[in-house]
């Protein structure tokens, strides 16, 4: 009799937090305006865009790649942001007292830091890793009637080959905000708005920099 208190006990508290979950995820949706459909797919979009500007960056660094593809690339990360008023945030080491210290930071527009990379001189491999959306589907909070923010966090992985064979490594983690515009288009007949989702990347800030030898 003991046992099946017990079973039926853990099914009740197992059920109840379900009940739970799914009240809160409802309750999120609701509170942003936007449906637990529509947020899955705005989630789903949003972590595409980011895979975009990874495989962008990849190509902008690799110098087997021609100078045209390399500044097209450029094009097309800069495509994927809401306007080139957004930001990238870089760690960088520096030295005090003849030792190397980690990191300062520094902002540069999107443009400049793209640039940035396709002048080096130097051989550079960019690696995201642990890509994950800021509170799920409820990351996204209401800004004004047609805008709407969220936030997706990774783990930058930067290697510069120096041709001293003096390789620079860090890890970083990073935060890059991320904007929706819900954009209305009149019916023909109208009856009515149609709405569309354009989702777009913002300002991308340092959390925290670990260098590796």
């Amino acid at each position: 009799m003991k046992v099946f208190t017990v079973i039926f006990t853990i099914l009740l508290c197992l059920f109840a937090n379900n009940i739970y979950a799914q009240h809160v995820e409802a309750s999120a949706a609701e509170m942003s305006g936007l449906s637990s459909k529509v947020l899955e797919d705005i989630v789903a979009e949003s972590l595409r865009k980011v895979n975009l500007l990874e495989t962008n960056i990849a190509t902008i660094c690799n110098k087997k790649k021609s100078y045209a593809e390399r500044m097209g690339a450029i094009e097309l990360a800069l495509a994927l942001f809401l306007d080139e008023s957004k930001t990238m945030e870089i760690s960088y080491s520096y030295y005090e007292g003849g030792i190397e210290k980690c990191c300062k930071t520094l902002k540069k527009s999107i443009r400049s830091y793209l640039n940035r990379l396709l002048d080096k001189p130097t051989e550079v491999n960019i690696k995201y890793d642990e890509i994950e959306v800021n509170g799920g589907t409820s990351t996204f909070d209401k800004v004004d009637a047609n805008t709407y923010k969220g936030s997706i966090t990774f783990w930058q992985n930067y290697t510069e080959k120096n041709a001293n064979g003096n390789d620079y490594k860090d890890k970083t983690k990073k935060e890059i905000e991320i904007i929706l515009k819900i954009l209305k288009q009149k019916l023909p007949d109208g009856a009515g708005f149609k709405e569309s989702y354009d989702v777009r990347l913002g300002s991308i800030s340092v959390k925290e920099t670990i260098t590796k030898k």
